[in-house]
């Protein structure tokens, strides 16, 4: 018997994609327009990043540049959706399959990732709290 779970079942959502928050220590570069970003979030699907000069147009080139296994570079074009000031919400363009596999991997690798560092960090908080309750019953 296989298990079921419903998309969603609130349908104001219109993302088809999960997003993956990013931080400085994931193995993610990405460059807008031609200058490097910040990634705030991606999805197989788009990308969320900061950049300090602003984009001109709705259309721009990007370069993202990671590692799962090994060091993969794709060049992509990106429909700008939103701009917020310094940040940008952009959807890839005409990915071809190869590169969206890429991005489904890319996505899986760095939520397995990020699920590792929490079990990491909270095994270590753990023993932090152990050494702590030894040394006050040794007091």
């Amino acid at each position: 018997m296989a298990l079921i779970i419903p998309e969603s079942l609130d349908k104001s959502n219109k993302r088809q994609s999960v997003r993956v928050d990013l931080s400085a220590k994931d193995p993610v570069r990405f460059a807008a327009d031609g200058q490097k970003a910040v990634i705030e979030n991606i999805s197989e699907s788009g990308i969320a990043f900061k950049v300090e000069q602003q984009i001109v147009g709705n259309e721009v080139a990007g370069i993202l540049k990671f590692k799962i296994d090994q060091v993969y570079t794709i060049r992509m074009k990106l429909e700008i959706l939103l701009q917020k000031e310094d940040s940008y919400r952009a959807r890839f363009i005409d990915l071809n399959r190869q590169n969206s596999k890429l991005m489904s991997r890319l996505v899986l690798g760095l939520q397995k990732l990020h699920i590792r560092r929490r079990k990491q960090q909270r095994l270590l908080q753990m023993e932090k709290m152990m050494d702590e309750a030894a040394d006050k019953k040794k007091s």
